[in-house]
């Protein structure tokens, strides 16, 4: 008997059968009708070389290979039927899944603290790994599975990726309480004159977006200290008169209003959106969708407000 062209659907018909001793009552049980499943058991006894079933006083008795045969098909049929139950189902309150998130340093500082909070809570098995790529190497690891979730304002990964925003986020500047600009409303000619810091990570395209927008009035900014990473911004300015470009997000969560103050740009520049990400083999993972139904319940909001509590949402969009 050859494995890889059984079919394996006759294993079903053998355990109902095995079960019934009656070839219409196996039949539905399982659904088939009572030609359907005399054809079918004709096919396992050619495929067995044995009767398997003979028709007695009693009714159809097993024959001695047929019951060797039944604990080991029974077995089978109950593991196949677990695992793909299982594959379907995620528990957070009994799971050890290690998700594997990839997120800027902003978006850790935003987005870990209140998930580890739901995993300490109600998931205490569950683990998070966070991972950073580049572009490329981003596609590449979603679609493999080495990525489960992106999450940031980010270029979207290839076409035909699930995505759903998160976040619609305003920018402010920001500066130090005690700055010379600080308490009174930003002057365009005030915010071009002053020294800037300027975080420009590979992926951040906010950089580009205010230069176009003061190079479209003949303006530029004066651009004093350049870095990669976001998290050194409250210590630069808070030590300093620089200003900084930031959305409303990075301000309540990076500096503390004892410290730090806002204004309002003294030019439009268009909203960020903050999108999650993840590819079409996995969105039917219960484990992922648990993941994203997180983030979208504690953080779907428009720009510049808090995050409401509770209530989860789900919105695919591709």
């Amino acid at each position: 008997m050859n494995i890889n062209t059984f079919d394996l659907n006759l294993l079903r018909v053998f355990d109902a059968l095995m079960t019934e001793r009656n070839v219409s009552v196996a039949g539905s049980r399982i659904g088939l009708s009572q030609p359907a499943m005399s054809h079918a058991l004709s096919r396992l006894r050619g495929l067995c070389d044995d009767p398997l079933f003979v028709r007695t006083s009693r009714g159809m008795q097993p024959t001695p290979y047929a019951i060797d045969l039944a604990q080991p098909v029974r077995s089978a049929l109950a593991m196949l039927a677990a695992g793909l139950e299982q594959s379907n189902k995620f528990d957070p309150a009994t799971s050890d899944r290690q998700f594997k998130l990839v997120l800027t340093d902003i978006g850790q500082s935003v987005f870990l603290p209140p998930l580890m909070q739901e995993i300490s809570a109600h998931a205490p098995g569950v683990r998070v790994s966070v991972l950073q790529f580049g572009h490329e190497a981003l596609s590449a690891a979603m679609e493999s599975g080495a990525a489960d979730l992106a999450i940031g304002s980010i270029p979207t990964p290839t076409e035909g990726y699930f995505q759903q925003r998160l976040v619609v986020d305003r920018f402010v500047c920001v500066m130090r309480r005690g700055h010379p600009l600080a308490g009174k409303p930003l002057t365009l000619e005030d915010y071009v004159a002053a020294a800037h810091a300027v975080p420009s990570p590979t992926w951040y395209q906010v950089t580009s977006r205010i230069d176009r927008a003061l190079a479209e009035r003949k303006l530029t900014r004066r651009v004093q200290v350049e870095f990669p990473h976001f998290l050194v911004l409250p210590m630069l300015l808070r030590s300093t008169d620089l200003i900084a470009t930031a959305a409303c997000t990075l301000t309540h969560t990076l500096m503390p209003k004892d410290d730090f103050v806002t204004s309002e740009l003294p030019f439009e520049l268009p909203a960020i959106e903050i999108r999650q990400f993840w590819h079409p083999r996995f969105h039917h993972d219960a484990g992922i969708r648990w993941l994203r139904n997180f983030f979208a319940g504690h953080f779907v909001r428009g720009p510049g407000e808090a995050a409401e509590e509770g209530g989860s949402m789900e919105i695919d969009e591709r």
